[in-house]
């Protein structure tokens, strides 16, 4: 459900409260983790039939009473815009309550090559998000614009329980953070067109994510900073032949060390990450003939 106002020009505000269910997939099922000879581990399912042909072989088992929950959502949402004379500037809040999210839980399966996920009985996620956009400013022989944008964001788990130490009451973790949501991310974007030509540049800020439901500060993914830069131009004109566009690129500018991802090992005690790409180069013509 949602609703729209405007209150005066140039002035929009909504707010918006809505469910939603999500299903397991079958990889959340099937590939099972529990150490590191889960080779043959069952699926997450609490019985199973087994069915046979007339000869008393097994055919196949049919897997009943999944032990994976979907997910279910109640989110609400607010925010107001504010555009005028190619001015823009935005503002919106969220919180979303989760019954059984299905999470990572900050370990990777290697058979699949994935994170291990599972549910968490209760989760909240809750924010802030900015955005404001200049209009184009007459600068020298061409025109500058910006944008900047921002998130800042809680995202918990309010009912967990780990079983990671194998002790049968567990570990109670409630009020930890989810691992792998970042508590903010920052942009800016500069631009300058002069002609067909448009030199431009982006600031991303990726603040620090937690590699495990522990919420442990040893086992985290440090924030970072991404610096890219670009010139474009086009289309020109090539005769009757046809128009071009040129790019160049540079990515990842200040040739910045920084991780995307990562888990926690819990047999080896270790930290894994999935480091980023380093200073990038790269360039395109695109022909329309």
């Amino acid at each position: 459900m949602g609703i729209m106002v405007r209150p005066a020009a140039g002035v929009s505000a909504y707010g918006n409260i809505s469910l939603a269910q999500r299903e397991p997939s079958d990889a959340e099922y099937f590939d099972v983790w529990e150490g590191p000879d889960d080779l043959f581990a069952d699926p997450l399912f609490s019985t199973a039939d087994t069915l046979r042909a007339g000869s008393g072989e097994v055919r196949w088992l049919e897997w009943k009473q999944p032990q994976v929950e979907p997910e279910r959502l109640l989110d609400y949402e607010a925010g107001a815009q504010f555009v005028r004379a190619g001015f823009a500037a935005g503002c919106a809040v969220y919180l979303m309550q989760f019954r059984d999210e299905i999470i990572p839980y900050g370990r990777f399966d290697e058979d699949r090559g994935a994170p291990v996920t599972g549910n968490a009985p209760r989760t909240v996620h809750r924010g802030i998000e900015l955005d404001v956009s200049t209009p184009e400013i007459p600068l020298g022989p061409g025109h500058a614009a910006a944008r900047a944008t921002a998130s800042f964001s809680e995202n918990l788990l309010k009912e967990f329980t780990s079983h990671e130490n194998w002790t049968s009451e567990g570990e109670d973790l409630s009020g930890n953070p989810i691992p792998l949501f970042p508590d903010r991310l920052l942009g800016l974007r500069l631009g300058y067109q002069i002609g067909p030509m448009e030199l431009g540049c982006r600031v991303r800020h990726v603040g620090k994510q937690y590699l495990d439901t522990s919420g442990r500060e040893d086992r985290v993914i440090d924030p970072h900073r991404l610096v890219d830069a670009w010139v474009h131009a086009g289309p020109v004109q090539l005769g009757r032949a046809g128009r071009a566009r040129l790019e160049f690129r540079v990515e990842n500018l200040s040739d910045e060390k920084y991780e995307t991802s990562g888990y926690f090992d819990a047999w080896e005690d270790a930290r894994y990450y999935w480091v980023g790409a380093e200073r990038t180069f790269w360039g395109g013509i695109t022909l329309e003939l």
